[in-house]
Protein backbone atom coordinates (compact mmCIF):
# COMPACT_ATOMS: atom_id res chain seq x y z
CA UNK A 1 0.00 0.00 0.00
CA UNK A 2 2.61 2.47 0.85
CA UNK A 3 4.81 1.28 -2.04
CA UNK A 4 1.78 2.21 -4.40
CA UNK A 5 1.21 5.46 -2.48
CA UNK A 6 4.96 6.52 -3.20
CA UNK A 7 4.71 5.17 -6.94
CA UNK A 8 1.25 7.65 -7.16
CA UNK A 9 3.54 10.53 -5.58
CA UNK A 10 5.82 10.28 -8.01
CA UNK A 11 4.37 10.16 -10.88
CA UNK A 12 2.13 12.88 -9.57
CA UNK A 13 5.36 14.57 -9.43
CA UNK A 14 6.62 13.98 -12.76
CA UNK A 15 2.94 15.11 -14.48
CA UNK A 16 3.22 18.58 -12.71
CA UNK A 17 6.72 18.79 -14.08
CA UNK A 18 5.01 17.83 -17.49
CA UNK A 19 2.47 20.18 -17.34
CA UNK A 20 4.57 23.24 -15.95
CA UNK A 21 7.06 22.99 -18.61
CA UNK A 22 4.43 22.58 -21.41
CA UNK A 23 2.79 25.55 -20.02
CA UNK A 24 5.24 27.51 -20.07
CA UNK A 25 6.51 26.94 -23.61
CA UNK A 26 2.50 27.41 -24.32
CA UNK A 27 2.32 30.60 -23.04
CA UNK A 28 6.12 31.68 -24.92
CA UNK A 29 4.28 30.75 -27.87
CA UNK A 30 1.09 32.34 -27.17
CA UNK A 31 2.67 35.99 -26.63
CA UNK A 32 4.84 36.06 -29.92
CA UNK A 33 1.65 35.24 -31.59
CA UNK A 34 -0.93 36.94 -29.94
CA UNK A 35 -1.73 40.60 -31.92
CA UNK A 36 -0.76 43.90 -30.27
CA UNK A 37 -4.51 45.28 -29.90
CA UNK A 38 -6.08 41.81 -28.29
CA UNK A 39 -8.37 42.35 -25.39
CA UNK A 40 -7.40 40.97 -22.33
CA UNK A 41 -9.14 38.82 -20.90
CA UNK A 42 -9.48 39.00 -17.09
CA UNK A 43 -10.32 36.33 -14.63
CA UNK A 44 -10.87 33.84 -17.00
CA UNK A 45 -11.51 30.17 -15.34
CA UNK A 46 -9.47 27.05 -16.87
CA UNK A 47 -11.93 24.06 -16.99
CA UNK A 48 -9.68 20.93 -16.72
CA UNK A 49 -11.52 17.32 -17.14
CA UNK A 50 -9.61 14.78 -15.77
CA UNK A 51 -10.91 11.39 -16.93
CA UNK A 52 -8.25 8.74 -14.77
CA UNK A 53 -6.01 9.55 -12.37
CA UNK A 54 -3.60 7.51 -14.26
CA UNK A 55 -4.46 8.82 -18.03
CA UNK A 56 -2.52 11.43 -19.25
CA UNK A 57 -4.27 15.02 -18.78
CA UNK A 58 -4.58 17.17 -21.05
CA UNK A 59 -3.94 20.91 -19.74
CA UNK A 60 -5.46 23.53 -21.68
CA UNK A 61 -3.82 27.28 -20.59
CA UNK A 62 -5.90 29.65 -21.95
CA UNK A 63 -4.53 32.75 -20.08
CA UNK A 64 -2.16 33.95 -18.16
CA UNK A 65 -3.00 32.02 -15.04
CA UNK A 66 -1.23 29.12 -13.20
CA UNK A 67 -4.07 26.87 -12.05
CA UNK A 68 -3.48 24.70 -8.83
CA UNK A 69 -4.69 20.89 -9.45
CA UNK A 70 -6.35 18.71 -6.80
CA UNK A 71 -6.89 15.10 -7.73
CA UNK A 72 -9.64 12.76 -6.92
CA UNK A 73 -8.79 9.26 -7.00
CA UNK A 74 -10.10 6.48 -8.67
CA UNK A 75 -13.08 8.32 -10.74
CA UNK A 76 -13.28 10.73 -13.25
CA UNK A 77 -14.44 14.09 -11.93
CA UNK A 78 -14.43 17.68 -12.94
CA UNK A 79 -13.33 20.72 -10.80
CA UNK A 80 -12.80 24.23 -10.88
CA UNK A 81 -9.22 25.09 -10.69
CA UNK A 82 -8.24 28.20 -8.14
CA UNK A 83 -6.61 31.25 -10.24
CA UNK A 84 -4.13 33.19 -9.90
CA UNK A 85 -4.02 36.61 -11.29
CA UNK A 86 -1.29 37.69 -12.81
CA UNK A 87 -0.68 41.48 -12.81
CA UNK A 88 -0.91 43.29 -16.18
CA UNK A 89 0.27 47.06 -16.56
CA UNK A 90 -2.79 48.79 -17.79
CA UNK A 91 -2.87 50.32 -21.40
CA UNK A 92 -2.05 53.50 -21.95
CA UNK A 93 -5.00 56.22 -22.38
CA UNK A 94 -6.16 56.65 -25.96
CA UNK A 95 -7.46 60.27 -25.92
CA UNK A 96 -11.30 60.51 -26.97
CA UNK A 97 -11.65 62.31 -30.47
CA UNK A 98 -12.11 65.64 -30.88
CA UNK A 99 -16.18 66.96 -31.05
CA UNK A 100 -17.36 66.95 -34.16
CA UNK A 101 -16.64 70.70 -35.65
CA UNK A 102 -19.93 72.75 -36.69
CA UNK A 103 -20.14 72.43 -40.43
CA UNK A 104 -20.26 75.73 -41.80
CA UNK A 105 -22.85 75.42 -45.09
CA UNK A 106 -21.55 78.28 -47.70
CA UNK A 107 -24.42 80.49 -48.02
CA UNK A 108 -25.96 80.66 -51.66
CA UNK A 109 -26.55 84.33 -52.83
CA UNK A 110 -29.44 84.15 -54.74
CA UNK A 111 -29.30 86.76 -57.70
CA UNK A 112 -32.56 88.83 -58.11
CA UNK A 113 -33.90 88.13 -61.30
CA UNK A 114 -33.39 90.93 -63.68
CA UNK A 115 -36.03 91.17 -66.08
CA UNK A 116 -34.48 93.07 -69.78
CA UNK A 117 -36.96 95.66 -71.10
CA UNK A 118 -36.65 95.78 -75.25
CA UNK A 119 -34.24 98.49 -75.75
CA UNK A 120 -36.68 100.88 -77.53
CA UNK A 121 -35.34 103.09 -80.45
CA UNK A 122 -33.69 106.70 -79.00
CA UNK A 123 -35.44 110.07 -80.01
CA UNK A 124 -34.32 113.32 -80.73
CA UNK A 125 -35.06 115.31 -77.65
CA UNK A 126 -34.79 119.42 -76.69
CA UNK A 127 -34.15 119.24 -73.31
CA UNK A 128 -35.62 122.83 -71.55
CA UNK A 129 -35.00 123.46 -68.02
CA UNK A 130 -34.94 126.24 -65.33
CA UNK A 131 -31.13 127.00 -64.25
CA UNK A 132 -29.61 129.26 -61.15
CA UNK A 133 -31.79 132.24 -60.85
CA UNK A 134 -30.13 135.89 -60.72
CA UNK A 135 -30.20 137.36 -57.14
CA UNK A 136 -32.95 140.21 -57.53
CA UNK A 137 -31.35 143.35 -57.68
CA UNK A 138 -32.77 147.05 -58.32
CA UNK A 139 -33.17 148.66 -61.76
CA UNK A 140 -31.23 151.70 -62.30
CA UNK A 141 -31.92 154.19 -65.09
CA UNK A 142 -29.95 153.45 -67.75
CA UNK A 143 -28.66 150.06 -66.83
CA UNK A 144 -28.34 147.62 -69.43
CA UNK A 145 -27.71 143.48 -69.89
CA UNK A 146 -29.35 142.97 -66.24
CA UNK A 147 -30.04 139.30 -65.92
CA UNK A 148 -33.58 138.07 -65.51
CA UNK A 149 -34.04 134.53 -66.42
CA UNK A 150 -31.35 131.52 -67.19
CA UNK A 151 -32.33 128.47 -69.00
CA UNK A 152 -30.61 125.43 -70.01
CA UNK A 153 -30.95 124.07 -73.61
CA UNK A 154 -29.80 120.43 -74.48
CA UNK A 155 -30.06 117.90 -77.33
CA UNK A 156 -30.51 114.29 -77.25
CA UNK A 157 -29.48 112.51 -79.75
CA UNK A 158 -28.91 114.41 -82.64
CA UNK A 159 -27.82 117.94 -83.33
CA UNK A 160 -31.00 120.19 -82.95
CA UNK A 161 -31.52 123.66 -84.76
CA UNK A 162 -33.34 126.12 -82.43
CA UNK A 163 -34.68 128.58 -84.66
CA UNK A 164 -36.28 131.17 -82.59
CA UNK A 165 -36.86 132.22 -78.64
CA UNK A 166 -40.32 133.78 -77.83
CA UNK A 167 -39.81 136.18 -74.73
CA UNK A 168 -42.94 137.46 -72.91
CA UNK A 169 -42.84 140.70 -70.10
CA UNK A 170 -44.75 139.03 -66.64
CA UNK A 171 -45.32 140.93 -63.36
CA UNK A 172 -46.06 144.02 -61.56
CA UNK A 173 -44.54 146.00 -64.35
CA UNK A 174 -44.85 148.15 -67.40
CA UNK A 175 -43.33 147.45 -70.64
CA UNK A 176 -41.90 150.95 -70.53
CA UNK A 177 -39.49 150.39 -67.96
CA UNK A 178 -37.63 148.42 -71.08
CA UNK A 179 -35.96 149.93 -73.74
CA UNK A 180 -35.20 146.92 -75.55
CA UNK A 181 -35.08 142.56 -74.25
CA UNK A 182 -32.72 140.56 -75.77
CA UNK A 183 -30.90 136.91 -75.20
CA UNK A 184 -27.28 137.05 -74.54
CA UNK A 185 -25.01 135.95 -77.34
CA UNK A 186 -28.10 135.84 -79.60
CA UNK A 187 -29.43 138.04 -81.99
CA UNK A 188 -29.86 141.86 -81.32
CA UNK A 189 -32.10 143.51 -78.68
CA UNK A 190 -35.57 144.26 -79.55
CA UNK A 191 -38.60 146.44 -77.93
CA UNK A 192 -41.46 144.69 -76.86
CA UNK A 193 -44.19 144.27 -79.05
CA UNK A 194 -48.16 144.69 -78.38
CA UNK A 195 -48.53 141.25 -76.50
CA UNK A 196 -45.69 142.31 -74.57
CA UNK A 197 -43.22 140.27 -76.03
CA UNK A 198 -40.36 139.78 -78.27
CA UNK A 199 -39.67 137.25 -80.64
CA UNK A 200 -35.63 136.01 -80.80
CA UNK A 201 -35.56 134.85 -84.33
CA UNK A 202 -31.37 134.38 -85.09
CA UNK A 203 -31.34 130.61 -85.13
CA UNK A 204 -28.80 128.65 -83.46
CA UNK A 205 -27.37 125.26 -83.31
CA UNK A 206 -26.97 122.84 -79.65
CA UNK A 207 -24.46 119.91 -80.58
CA UNK A 208 -26.07 116.49 -79.69
CA UNK A 209 -25.08 115.91 -76.10
CA UNK A 210 -24.35 119.41 -75.11
CA UNK A 211 -26.30 121.96 -73.16
CA UNK A 212 -26.35 125.65 -73.47
CA UNK A 213 -27.30 128.14 -71.19
CA UNK A 214 -28.92 131.20 -72.34
CA UNK A 215 -29.80 134.56 -70.30
CA UNK A 216 -33.07 136.72 -70.94
CA UNK A 217 -32.25 140.51 -70.05
CA UNK A 218 -33.34 143.49 -70.14
CA UNK A 219 -32.27 146.94 -71.15
CA UNK A 220 -33.55 149.61 -68.95
CA UNK A 221 -35.25 152.82 -69.77
CA UNK A 222 -33.38 156.23 -68.88
CA UNK A 223 -33.72 157.88 -65.39
CA UNK A 224 -36.39 160.15 -66.17
CA UNK A 225 -39.16 157.67 -67.49
CA UNK A 226 -38.47 155.42 -65.03
CA UNK A 227 -39.49 157.52 -62.56
CA UNK A 228 -43.06 156.83 -63.29
CA UNK A 229 -42.97 153.26 -62.78
CA UNK A 230 -40.74 153.10 -59.22
CA UNK A 231 -41.10 150.16 -57.04
CA UNK A 232 -42.58 148.25 -60.04
CA UNK A 233 -40.97 144.66 -59.93
CA UNK A 234 -41.31 143.09 -63.87
CA UNK A 235 -40.04 139.76 -64.61
CA UNK A 236 -39.18 137.72 -67.93
CA UNK A 237 -40.35 134.23 -68.68
CA UNK A 238 -39.33 132.30 -71.84
CA UNK A 239 -42.96 131.04 -73.16
CA UNK A 240 -41.91 129.22 -76.37
CA UNK A 241 -39.03 127.56 -78.21
CA UNK A 242 -38.68 126.71 -81.86
CA UNK A 243 -37.47 124.19 -83.70
CA UNK A 244 -36.37 123.11 -87.40
CA UNK A 245 -38.94 121.04 -88.25
CA UNK A 246 -36.22 119.02 -90.26
CA UNK A 247 -34.96 117.78 -87.15
CA UNK A 248 -38.21 115.89 -86.03
CA UNK A 249 -37.35 116.50 -82.35
CA UNK A 250 -39.52 116.77 -79.84
CA UNK A 251 -39.75 119.16 -76.89
CA UNK A 252 -39.80 118.46 -73.30
CA UNK A 253 -39.66 120.67 -70.42
CA UNK A 254 -42.00 122.72 -68.17
CA UNK A 255 -42.48 126.48 -70.22
CA UNK A 256 -43.05 129.34 -69.30
CA UNK A 257 -39.56 129.62 -67.37
CA UNK A 258 -40.13 132.19 -65.43
CA UNK A 259 -36.80 134.32 -63.86
CA UNK A 260 -36.32 136.73 -61.23
CA UNK A 261 -38.68 139.82 -60.80
CA UNK A 262 -36.52 142.84 -59.99
CA UNK A 263 -37.36 146.10 -57.80
CA UNK A 264 -37.47 149.53 -60.11
CA UNK A 265 -35.63 152.57 -58.38
CA UNK A 266 -35.19 156.09 -59.62
CA UNK A 267 -33.54 157.83 -57.50
CA UNK A 268 -30.06 156.40 -58.38
CA UNK A 269 -27.70 157.60 -60.95
CA UNK A 270 -25.32 154.67 -63.01
CA UNK A 271 -22.21 156.08 -64.57
CA UNK A 272 -22.11 156.87 -68.12
CA UNK A 273 -19.71 156.80 -71.45
CA UNK A 274 -19.83 159.06 -74.29
CA UNK A 275 -18.13 158.71 -77.42
CA UNK A 276 -16.33 161.05 -79.53
CA UNK A 277 -14.02 160.89 -82.41
CA UNK A 278 -10.13 160.34 -82.02
CA UNK A 279 -7.25 161.54 -82.75
CA UNK A 280 -5.88 158.20 -83.51
CA UNK A 281 -8.61 157.67 -86.48
CA UNK A 282 -7.18 158.23 -89.77
CA UNK A 283 -9.71 160.60 -90.53
CA UNK A 284 -9.76 160.47 -94.31
CA UNK A 285 -10.55 157.73 -97.05
CA UNK A 286 -6.94 156.34 -97.69
CA UNK A 287 -5.16 153.65 -99.52
CA UNK A 288 -3.28 150.68 -97.63
CA UNK A 289 -0.71 149.05 -99.39
CA UNK A 290 -0.31 145.06 -99.49
CA UNK A 291 2.13 143.85 -97.02
CA UNK A 292 1.29 147.09 -94.72
CA UNK A 293 1.56 146.16 -91.45
CA UNK A 294 -0.26 147.80 -88.32
CA UNK A 295 -2.36 149.69 -89.73
CA UNK A 296 -4.96 152.14 -87.85
CA UNK A 297 -8.33 151.37 -89.62
CA UNK A 298 -10.49 153.05 -87.41
CA UNK A 299 -10.66 154.82 -83.72
CA UNK A 300 -12.71 156.63 -81.26
CA UNK A 301 -12.41 158.32 -77.91
CA UNK A 302 -14.42 157.38 -75.00
CA UNK A 303 -15.22 160.12 -71.51
CA UNK A 304 -16.21 158.48 -68.54
CA UNK A 305 -18.88 160.60 -66.29
CA UNK A 306 -18.51 161.34 -62.58
CA UNK A 307 -20.89 158.85 -61.06
CA UNK A 308 -18.64 156.02 -61.03
CA UNK A 309 -15.66 154.32 -61.90
CA UNK A 310 -16.24 151.95 -64.96
CA UNK A 311 -14.49 149.18 -65.88
CA UNK A 312 -14.23 148.96 -69.96
CA UNK A 313 -14.89 144.70 -70.62
CA UNK A 314 -15.25 144.78 -74.21
CA UNK A 315 -15.60 146.12 -77.61
CA UNK A 316 -16.69 145.24 -81.10
CA UNK A 317 -15.97 146.88 -84.59
CA UNK A 318 -18.06 145.47 -87.84
CA UNK A 319 -16.09 145.42 -91.08
CA UNK A 320 -18.49 146.34 -93.62
CA UNK A 321 -15.92 146.49 -96.65
CA UNK A 322 -15.66 144.39 -99.34
CA UNK A 323 -12.67 142.75 -97.97
CA UNK A 324 -13.08 139.29 -96.15
CA UNK A 325 -11.02 137.65 -93.07
CA UNK A 326 -8.91 136.16 -94.97
CA UNK A 327 -7.91 139.67 -96.52
CA UNK A 328 -6.23 140.87 -93.39
CA UNK A 329 -4.38 139.15 -90.39
CA UNK A 330 -2.90 140.34 -86.96
CA UNK A 331 -5.96 142.18 -86.00
CA UNK A 332 -6.00 143.57 -82.68
CA UNK A 333 -8.44 146.35 -80.99
CA UNK A 334 -6.05 148.31 -78.38
CA UNK A 335 -7.25 150.93 -75.24
CA UNK A 336 -4.58 153.65 -74.60
CA UNK A 337 -5.56 155.09 -71.29
CA UNK A 338 -3.20 157.05 -69.34
CA UNK A 339 -0.75 157.03 -72.33
CA UNK A 340 -0.30 153.79 -71.78
CA UNK A 341 -1.52 150.88 -74.95
CA UNK A 342 -2.81 147.42 -74.56
CA UNK A 343 -3.77 145.91 -77.08
CA UNK A 344 -5.56 142.28 -77.69
CA UNK A 345 -6.49 140.04 -80.52
CA UNK A 346 -9.44 140.43 -81.97
CA UNK A 347 -11.87 137.07 -82.53
CA UNK A 348 -14.08 137.41 -85.98
CA UNK A 349 -17.17 135.84 -86.19
CA UNK A 350 -18.35 132.79 -87.97
CA UNK A 351 -19.67 135.03 -90.56
CA UNK A 352 -15.92 136.44 -91.08
CA UNK A 353 -17.11 140.30 -90.14
CA UNK A 354 -17.73 140.95 -86.50
CA UNK A 355 -14.11 141.39 -85.10
CA UNK A 356 -14.15 141.31 -80.67
CA UNK A 357 -12.30 141.30 -78.02
CA UNK A 358 -12.73 141.09 -74.27
CA UNK A 359 -10.43 142.62 -72.29
CA UNK A 360 -9.59 139.82 -69.71
CA UNK A 361 -10.45 141.22 -66.15
CA UNK A 362 -11.49 144.54 -67.46
CA UNK A 363 -9.56 147.87 -67.91
CA UNK A 364 -10.75 150.70 -64.99
CA UNK A 365 -11.26 154.01 -66.11
CA UNK A 366 -11.36 156.81 -63.65
CA UNK A 367 -14.34 159.11 -62.86
CA UNK A 368 -14.54 161.80 -65.59
CA UNK A 369 -11.30 160.58 -67.45
CA UNK A 370 -11.11 159.56 -71.20
CA UNK A 371 -9.49 156.79 -73.16
CA UNK A 372 -8.99 156.08 -76.49
CA UNK A 373 -9.64 152.45 -78.82
CA UNK A 374 -8.50 151.55 -82.17
CA UNK A 375 -8.58 148.55 -84.41
CA UNK A 376 -5.34 147.72 -86.68
CA UNK A 377 -3.75 145.11 -88.44
CA UNK A 378 -2.03 144.00 -91.75
CA UNK A 379 -3.29 144.01 -95.07
CA UNK A 380 -2.05 140.75 -97.15
CA UNK A 381 -1.92 140.60 -101.00
CA UNK A 382 -5.28 138.66 -101.68
CA UNK A 383 -6.83 141.64 -100.85
CA UNK A 384 -6.18 144.08 -103.58
CA UNK A 385 -8.61 146.22 -104.83
CA UNK A 386 -10.61 145.45 -101.51
CA UNK A 387 -11.94 148.16 -99.16
CA UNK A 388 -12.30 147.90 -95.57
CA UNK A 389 -14.08 149.78 -93.64
CA UNK A 390 -14.52 149.22 -89.61
CA UNK A 391 -17.85 150.93 -88.34
CA UNK A 392 -19.09 150.55 -84.79
CA UNK A 393 -23.18 149.03 -85.38
CA UNK A 394 -24.51 149.71 -82.19
CA UNK A 395 -23.47 151.26 -78.92
CA UNK A 396 -23.88 148.07 -77.39
CA UNK A 397 -20.47 147.11 -78.87
CA UNK A 398 -18.93 149.42 -75.63
CA UNK A 399 -19.36 147.49 -73.14
CA UNK A 400 -18.55 149.19 -69.24
CA UNK A 401 -19.55 147.86 -65.49
CA UNK A 402 -20.10 150.34 -63.33
CA UNK A 403 -18.25 149.64 -59.67
CA UNK A 404 -20.61 151.45 -57.59
CA UNK A 405 -23.88 149.20 -58.52
CA UNK A 406 -22.22 146.78 -60.68
CA UNK A 407 -24.67 147.49 -63.20
CA UNK A 408 -23.77 147.22 -67.21
CA UNK A 409 -23.83 150.56 -69.20
CA UNK A 410 -23.64 151.34 -72.95
CA UNK A 411 -22.16 154.20 -74.52
CA UNK A 412 -24.13 157.00 -76.03
CA UNK A 413 -22.96 159.68 -79.12
CA UNK A 414 -23.99 161.65 -81.63
CA UNK A 415 -26.66 164.29 -81.95
CA UNK A 416 -28.54 163.72 -84.88
CA UNK A 417 -30.70 160.46 -85.78
CA UNK A 418 -29.75 158.10 -88.61
CA UNK A 419 -27.22 157.66 -90.76
CA UNK A 420 -24.34 159.69 -90.85
CA UNK A 421 -21.45 160.65 -92.62
CA UNK A 422 -18.29 158.68 -92.67
CA UNK A 423 -16.21 159.57 -88.92
CA UNK A 424 -19.59 160.61 -87.59
CA UNK A 425 -22.32 159.15 -84.66
CA UNK A 426 -25.59 158.79 -85.10
CA UNK A 427 -28.26 158.64 -81.84
CA UNK A 428 -29.44 155.66 -83.73
CA UNK A 429 -27.94 152.28 -84.78
CA UNK A 430 -26.60 150.70 -87.94
CA UNK A 431 -24.16 152.40 -87.86
CA UNK A 432 -23.75 154.06 -84.57
CA UNK A 433 -19.56 155.28 -85.34
CA UNK A 434 -19.53 155.32 -89.52
CA UNK A 435 -16.08 154.86 -89.95
CA UNK A 436 -13.87 155.60 -92.94
CA UNK A 437 -12.97 153.44 -95.75
CA UNK A 438 -9.79 152.43 -96.78
CA UNK A 439 -8.68 150.69 -100.44
CA UNK A 440 -6.14 147.74 -100.94
CA UNK A 441 -3.61 148.68 -103.05
CA UNK A 442 -1.15 146.96 -105.20
CA UNK A 443 1.95 149.42 -104.24
CA UNK A 444 4.06 150.77 -106.40
CA UNK A 445 7.36 149.83 -108.23
CA UNK A 446 10.72 151.84 -108.15
CA UNK A 447 13.76 150.95 -110.47
CA UNK A 448 16.21 152.36 -107.89
CA UNK A 449 16.59 154.99 -110.28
Amino acid sequence: MLKNSQRGFVKFVILAVIAVVVGATSLFFYEQKKPAQQSIVESKKIVVEERSFNQTADIVLATTTVPELSTVRGKATTEVITEQTVSIPPPKKIPPPPPPQSIVKPTIQVEPLVVIQPTLPAEPTLMVETSEQPKQTLLIGSARLVPFTVINLTAKETDINVTSLEIERKGMGSDLIFVEVGVLNHGLEKKLNANHQYVMRKPFTIKAGEMEEITLYGNITDKDTLASYEGQSPSLALIKVNIDSKTQAKILGDLPILGTAHIVNSSLTIGSMTLSNSGFDPGINKNIYINDTGIIFSAIRGLIGGSEVIDLQFFGFTQNGSASFLNISNVQICIVYKSETQCYPADVDSVGKYYSSEFGGGIKIGKGESFDVYIKGDALPSGVNRTIDFDITTSYDILGLGQSYNNYLYSQGGELDGTQPEGSFSTTEYPFYNGYAHSIVPGSFSSGR
